[in-house]
């Protein structure tokens, strides 16, 4: 079939993709049952402000944030049909830097309102506003949801500190969820969470993303073997307790999965060992 690059197909293609990152991770989400009762808190109640994950890198804040627009649109907003913004910033072209992030998400309200692309303005300044606007659109039958991982990583803000950009106060059936990395003794990562938090004002529309934690971690990876339809020796099952015990990110778990997928039952020791660190774990 001969590609659209007409605007709207474009726009249809971009979202095509965001949408296929976010349905790969909700394919392999388990747990969480407190931070998912946090987050049908939000969506489903009357704040009018946005709402910010944060977390180490590797902590599962592109999968939380996925099953959250899961969940909002499949089942915490019906009988609404909402309509449902996911971009993961910096895997695609127009969700890289500020500006085409802004416009693209314009771009994908006009198309499903019958909107003309014309009006869109292509500067940063300019096309905030005219998000803001669009995002009167929103009513009770049909909401708007807005959902951005990985926000620290946009480009091309004109303003000195790239996240003043983000609406703060939503009319009423709009909702944004944003996500950003915070590591403890990073300055630069310390500042844009310091920096939401001043102009959020409440600490109950912010989540850190921890950990899995060494029970959830193991019942995920069983469950992740047995939908991988492998199995283990009891001497490779504690090679990945002994593992867990170091680690339980969930970027951990995944390249621990990786790793002894690669293993048969007649392996012997000496190629049955993980590491116990992410960078290790990628060199492996």
């Amino acid at each position: 079939r001969k590609e659209d690059n007409s605007p709207q197909g474009k726009i249809v293609t971009e979202l095509l993709q965001h949408l296929h990152s976010c349905k790969m991770n909700c394919d392999v989400f388990y747990g969480r049952e407190d931070e998912l009762i946090k987050m049908k808190e939000y969506i489903t109640g009357p704040s009018n402000k946005p709402f910010v994950m944060y977390g180490a890198g590797g902590s599962g804040k592109s999968a939380m944030l996925s099953i959250t627009a899961y969940n909002s649109l499949k089942v915490w907003l019906q009988p609404a049909v909402p309509l449902l913004m996911v971009r993961f910033c910096g895997t695609t072209p127009n969700s890289t830097s500020l500006g085409p992030l802004l416009k693209s998400i314009c771009q994908q309200v006009s198309y499903v309102k019958c909107l003309p692309f014309e009006d869109i303005p292509d500067d940063t300044v300019p096309v905030t506003a005219f998000l803001k606007e669009l995002l009167k659109l929103a009513t009770k039958e049909k909401p708007l949801l807005i959902f951005l991982d990985a926000i620290d990583e946009l480009t091309g803000s004109q303003d000195a500190n790239k996240m003043s950009w983000l609406p703060l106060n939503l009319p009423p059936h709009c909702k944004i969820v944003v996500s950003c990395t915070y590591e403890e003794g990073n300055p630069a990562l310390a500042e844009d969470l310091d920096f939401l938090k001043q102009i959020v004002e409440d600490d109950n529309h912010f989540l850190e993303i921890t950990p899995l934690g060494t029970e959830l971690a193991w019942r995920i990876m069983e469950l992740w073997m047995t939908s991988a339809g492998r199995s283990l020796t009891n001497f490779q099952w504690r090679c990945v307790a002994n593992a867990l015990d170091h680690c339980t990110l969930p970027i951990f778990c995944k390249l621990v999965l990786q790793e002894v997928c690669r293993w048969t039952s007649y392996n012997g020791p000496e190629k049955t060992s993980l590491k116990t660190n992410v960078q290790d774990s990628v060199f492996q």
